[in-house]
């Protein structure tokens, strides 16, 4: 009898050493913290950063007319729908031979982890971009964001909780929670971040009546006319995020291109390199979203 309780003791204590050792592996996997998965990213060649940060000059404040410049899309002064103002543009350009292709690279749903490795592909590449920012995101990550304005970008509204279903409830919630946001970022940055991109776009989720209040508040509404399609799977092939955007960009001068640098998306960093290398081939020049004087904006078409 005595021996039939020693080995059970033995036995159960056998037990409880191995799931104690499954807890501990399981802790340290899916519990990691942001360096362990920072860690895992530097194993990819294709994400080394620099050993020395690179000095970056002081940028104006976006936040002063000065610092907006308009691109060669648009005039001041010029309506109309945007896309009929732009192509007549383009075609007078086209019969001087005067075609300029501009690229404006748009990151929503950030900062997170990847964030570092998109900004210092960006600026090994020396290309300007626009980061439209979770405001509770950027509460987590305020180095990312004063990082990402002293390399020359520019910061976007995109909402302050990102929920649907609480700002889109009413015109009321959204602009509640947008005020929210602007309040947050400027506490980081030091001006009022006037860009605004509406999570999932404006079709389908703002009325042309909360839109044009939105602008009347000093907001400008941006959306984008080439989709990386990043968010279509849980992590996209860096391949299959390149030939999205080549493939879209083929028959536009002017491309406002929607990547996202949210938690988990390890495999854009891989692919914003193969993107700006190709679209350099292919001519295009990268500007910030301030430069783009009549914004790209569907609900408006």
């Amino acid at each position: 009898m005595k021996r039939t309780i020693g080995r059970t003791a033995g036995f159960f204590s056998i037990v409880f050493l191995i799931a104690f050792i499954a807890f501990l592996i399981v802790d340290i996997v899916l519990l990691s913290p942001p360096e362990l998965v920072q860690s895992k990213l530097t194993t990819n060649p294709s994400l080394t950063l620099p050993i020395k940060p690179i000095e970056i000059p002081d940028q104006p404040d976006p936040s002063t007319d000065s610092a907006i410049v308009l691109g060669p899309d648009l005039e001041p002064g010029e309506t109309g729908n945007n896309n009929q103002v732009q192509e007549k543009k383009f075609a007078e350009a086209d019969k001087n031979k005067q075609v300029q292709k501009v690229a404006y690279l748009t990151f929503d749903d950030g900062p997170s982890d990847i964030t570092p490795y998109v900004l210092d592909i960006l600026r090994e590449q020396q290309v300007p971009a626009t980061f439209f920012v979770i405001a509770s995101l950027a509460q987590n990550y305020p180095d990312y964001i004063r990082r990402a304005v002293a390399d020359g970008h520019r910061i976007g509204n995109h909402t302050y909780s990102h929920k649907y279903r609480l700002i889109y409830s009413s015109p009321q919630a959204f602009i509640d929670d947008i005020s929210h946001a602007e309040a947050t970022l400027q506490t980081i940055i030091g001006y009022r971040p006037t860009l605004l991109r509406a999570p999932g776009g404006t079709v389908g989720n703002l009325s042309k009546t909360l839109a044009s209040e939105l602008r009347s508040m000093g907001f400008i509404l941006h959306d984008w006319n080439v989709d990386s399609k990043d968010t279509m799977a849980a992590l996209m092939p860096a391949e299959k995020i390149r030939e999205n955007v080549v493939e879209q960009t083929k028959s536009k001068h002017v491309a406002v291109i929607l990547f996202h640098d949210g938690p988990g998306k390890t495999t854009l960093p891989e692919a914003l390199r193969s993107v700006i290398t190709e679209l350099k081939q292919e001519g295009y020049q990268f500007k910030t979203l301030d430069h783009l004087y009549q914004p790209i904006v569907a609900i408006d078409r």
